[in-house]
């Protein structure tokens, strides 16, 4: 007799573990920050403004200069973070960002000063 209400409760056991097993490895999985270190050239805003950029990159953190000419904003020292393959970049003077920057190998493209910024790196 106490074998019917056993079986029920150790499947039910076995349904639990199963399912925390899977749902903890799925978890655990982290991507590896995309490489931005090297210099970078491109545009960026409204009117395609030439934009120019040094990345050094230490594990996820990045720092580096970005030359905007013609914006005080976007022009001076940077720092930021690389989560996967999105870069946010911050102005040290802390008047200026550039959130959500999408890393694809040698490219990175985003929204800067209201328009499509888009970087090709051209040295490492």
């Amino acid at each position: 007799m106490l074998r019917k209400p056993v079986v029920p409760v150790l499947l039910l056991l076995l349904v639990v573990a199963v399912a925390g097993c899977a749902s903890s490895s799925s978890s655990t999985t982290a991507t590896a920050p995309a490489d931005v270190s090297g210099t970078w050239t491109g545009t960026a805003g409204t009117t395609m403004q030439t934009v120019n950029a040094v990345f050094k990159q230490d594990g996820n953190k990045v720092t580096g200069t970005l030359d905007v000419p013609g914006s005080v904003q976007f022009t001076g020292p940077v720092r930021g973070v690389v989560r996967g393959n999105i870069l946010d970049l911050d102005m040290a003077s802390g008047f200026g960002s550039a959130p959500a920057l999408r890393v694809d190998g040698d490219r990175i493209t985003g929204i800067l000063q209201g328009g499509t910024l888009q970087l090709r790196r051209t040295g490492k």
